[in-house]
Order: C-alpha cells, then sequence, then structure tokens
C-alpha cells in the first residue's frame, strides 16, 4: 500500500514539473529531490512495516495442502502455524448430460441432477500445525471409473466434488 502512496507521490510532482516556468522548475527539482531523499530514509522502515505484517498474518491462520491420490485417498496437511478447529468434508456429486454428435463423439449438454447437501462425510475436530490425516474415498461406496478405459461411458457422465471447509 505504501509504494501506491510513494507512486502516485511521485507522479503528482512530475505533472506539476510540466506547467511551471524555468525557474519555477528548478524550485520544483529542489523539492522533488528532498522528496527523494526522504522516500529513501523511510524505505527501509516500511518495509520492515510490511514485512512483520506478513509474517503476522501467516502466524494467525492455518493453511492447509489438501490432495488426492491414485488409490482414492484423501490427504489433509495443516502446513500454516496454528492449529486448524472444526473442519468438515462435505461431497457433492453431479450427474451431466451429455450429447452425442453425428461423429459419435460425446460433449457436455448440461447438468443432469446433483446430490443434495446434507451432513458433512467426514469431521476433524483439530488438526495441529504440521498435522496429516487421510481418508480413504473407497469406503464411500463410490464408484471410482478409470478414465484411461473408455469401455465406459459413465466414466464423464458422474463428477465428484469435495469441499473442505
Amino acid at each position: 500500500m505504501y509504494y501506491i502512496l510513494w507512486a502516485v507521490g511521485l507522479i503528482v510532482v512530475a505533472t506539476a514539473l510540466k506547467i511551471f516556468s524555468p525557474r519555477e522548475k528548478t524550485i520544483r527539482l529542489k523539492l522533488l529531490s528532498i522528496f527523494g531523499i526522504l522516500l529513501l530514509a523511510t524505505a527501509p522502515v516500511l518495509i520492515q512495516i510490511g514485512t512483520q505484517q506478513i509474517f503476522q498474518e501467516r502466524s494467525t491462520r492455518a493453511f492447509l495442502q489438501i490432495s488426492v491420490n491414485k488409490e482414492k485417498i484423501l490427504s489433509i496437511k495443516n502446513t500454516g502455524l496454528v492449529t486448524a478447529e472444526d473442519i468438515k468434508v462435505f461431497l457433492t456429486i453431479y450427474k451431466l448430460q451429455v450429447k452425442y454428435d453425428a461423429s459419435n463423439h460425446r460433449s457436455i449438454k448440461g447438468l443432469d441432477s446433483f446430490s443434495e447437501v446434507s451432513g458433512s462425510i467426514k469431521n476433524y475436530n483439530y488438526l495441529r500445525s504440521g498435522e496429516n490425516v487421510t481418508f480413504d474415498l473407497k469406503n464411500l461406496l463410490l464408484p471410482f471409473y478409470d478414465w484411461s478405459s473408455r469401455s465406459s461411458d459413465r466414466v464423464f457422465d458422474d463428477v465428484y466434488t469435495l469441499r473442505i471447509v
């Protein structure tokens, strides 16, 4: 934010220099050089303040790293410096409408249906800094299709979406 104020100040001074006569310009140039010296003198302090704000923000938030591997295991890792609380995992299943063209190519036409949002499928009360939890999605009895195999048209019809809050 401080950089924006500095840039605006420099633009205002540069614009003001274009308006005035040569004698007034020398006075304005002196003022501009004083402004530049003050800017250089305060830059380290303002950078320090900005850095402290970034580190303070980083140390007061939980950052979650979320992934699903090939074995369909959901992994949630807290990479932040504080404990995350009340983590919930929700699942929504979307069934897509597909359309075939003359060459029998599939394209998505729209959304056929989706599962109603009910309760969460998994809850974690606490996740401490550096802690990792896993959840096997195959336990939900969802059919997972092999994307490399085109044997089933259902591969493209069902979309599973995990929402983690």
